[in-house]
């Protein structure tokens, strides 16, 4: 047989790319509703494409439900079968306590509640309780849930599963989905996760079908699914879960990376068109078909991007979202992928600007702004500039225009993807901010009095605000993971010796809790500690 001639394969791509547009415009439930392999289509509600965008309203607030209902002990038998099902499961022997190797030593102020092997856990976003994942050395993976009286695991694997599973809790903290790749493939598909439904109270769980990797929520009822479909692209979509349907969907050069009120916020990534651009999705027809076919019409850019063409709009990167609006602060350049891409050494032209989707205009925040980060009510604005030395940190204070101070800051640019990372945070309470200066020294300054705490020493990363912004986990080049408490301005460690071990803290939802992992001796397999800290 003959090869092909370049040609000819250059044709062939083009007539796949074409055929490929021509079904953009539809949502799938392949991809909204967790359906099968087959794209079985699901069109969106006739409504939808007349209805004008809802106002930009505040996310509802809610009431934490309550943290000292016990779970049910008993469990009736159950043989699981792929079909929706609410039967509760079996109760399982829970794993042993493990005892950590004796050279591991807590320190004194640090209760261990329990210590179990486990990998992945996910806390619930309203109760001191979790799902986690173990991957045994010989057997399936599977999957645990733990609650808040003593955290004895109970075992809640549908079938056996291959070790690449995803789970999303609801944000009421009643339930939570699972999404996993069963490894028995003569009974199930190959190529796209299966779906559970699992339910704490009872508790019990719904096969739902095939679908898509979770990745977070718009609200209470329109959930985000993203999957990789291909090098760089992935398949970004908004699921309606009281409704069972499709909501809108997309084919996307890059990824999701934060949700507005109305929006699913996106950003394009350098791929084939070598572009860069932040983009919405959103939950009505609002663009004309795009030349491009993996954008569709649920997606509009802010470069304004239409038929491969810029309109002499700017390239963007985002940077963050003006909290309770639909406001995208965003980075924005002239210059392509073949121009120098390290933006903080200033050889790129940049500014922090403000796009708001629904009048598309832009409005410039910070001339020469680089990173930009706001603070959970949006009065202050902490914002990076570049400098021949160091780049220089700003904060603002948006509701007078006063730029509170300027000081030399640490920050890492990524050349490929335009992004800085300056691991800048502001405490959940408003009451802190923290950056890192030159030295890798973290620097923390009190918004209320004005004042600067005493720098402490870290690894540069982001440090994990506890959810009443009274504490913080950070690294600590010496002595590992400890905790920064804000009332007594002091810092300790996790732990007395074995202190390189600990890795992934994670806060439950009141802060009453962390989980670390442990690595065990061999650096390969690890356990997880929940603690109590006072």
């Amino acid at each position: 047989m003959k090869r092909l001639s370049k040609a000819v394969v250059i044709a062939l791509v083009v007539v796949v790319l074409a055929a490929c547009a021509s079904v953009d415009d539809v949502v799938t439930r392949e991809i909204m509703v967790e359906g099968g392999g087959e794209m079985e289509t699901a069109v969106p509600p006739t409504t939808l494409p007349n209805t004008p965008t809802p106002t930009a309203t505040p996310a509802p607030s809610r009431t934490p439900m309550p943290t000292d209902v016990p779970l049910p002990t008993l469990f009736a038998t159950v043989t699981w079968t792929p079909e929706p099902s609410s039967t509760p499961w079996p109760t399982f022997t829970p794993i042993p306590t493990i005892d950590f190797n004796q050279q591991f030593t807590w320190t004194g102020i640090i209760t261990v509640i329990n210590q179990f092997t486990g990998l992945q856990v996910t806390w619930s976003p309203t109760r001191n309780e979790f799902a986690y994942i173990i991957h045994p050395k010989e057997g399936f993976t599977r999957i645990f849930f733990a609650d808040t009286i003593n955290f004895q695991p109970v075992d809640i694997t549908p079938t056996e599963l291959s070790p690449y599973i995803n789970i999303l809790w609801h944000p009421t903290g009643d339930y939570f989905f699972l999404s996993a790749e069963p490894i028995d493939i003569e009974t199930y598909v190959w190529g796209s996760p299966y779906t559970w439904k699992i339910e704490r109270v009872g508790p019990h769980m719904e096969y739902l079908g095939r679908g898509s990797y979770y990745w977070g929520w718009l609200n209470d009822e329109l959930r985000v699914s993203e999957r990789r479909i291909g090098t760089g692209i992935f398949s970004i979509g908004i699921f309606n879960v009281e409704t069972d349907e499709g909501v809108a969907s997309t084919h996307f050069d890059g990824r999701a990376k934060d949700v507005s009120p109305n929006y699913v916020v996106l950003n394009e990534e350098f791929g084939f068109s070598y572009n860069t651009s932040v983009a919405i999705l959103a939950q009505e027809k609002i663009s004309p078909q795009y030349f491009q076919a993996e954008f569709g019409t649920y997606v509009k850019f802010l470069s304004g991007k239409i038929d491969s063409e810029r309109e002499n709009r700017p390239f963007s990167r985002f940077a963050d979202i003006l909290p309770s609006t639909d406001q995208i602060l965003a980075t924005t350049w002239e210059e392509g992928i073949f121009a120098p891409l390290d933006l903080i050494s200033g050889t790129v032209s940049a500014n922090l600007q403000l796009w708001d989707v629904e009048t598309d205009t832009l409005t410039m925040v910070a001339p020469g702004g680089i990173y930009g980060r706001y603070s959970s009510n949006g009065r202050y604005l902490v914002y990076l500039t570049p400098e021949t030395d160091s780049p220089q940190l700003h904060l603002l204070d948006q509701t007078t225009g006063e730029i509170l101070f300027t000081q030399s800051a640490f920050a890492e640019a990524d050349r490929y993807s335009a992004e800085v990372k300056a691991y800048t945070t502001f405490s959940p309470n408003g009451r802190f901010l923290t950056f890192f200066n030159p030295d890798h020294e973290l620097i923390i300054y009190n918004l209320e009095n004005g004042e600067f705490l005493a720098p402490v020493t870290a690894v540069p990363t982001t440090p994990l605000w506890s959810p009443d912004g009274s504490r913080f986990v950070y690294q600590n080049p010496a002595a590992g993971l400890s905790i920064f408490d804000t009332h007594s301005a002091t810092a300790y460690p996790l732990t007395i010796s074995g202190s390189e071990r600990l890795l992934d803290p994670q806060w439950s939802f009141d802060g009453t809790y962390l989980s670390v992992a442990v690595l065990q001796e061999n650096w390969w397999e690890q356990e997880t500690a929940v603690l109590q800290i006072p």
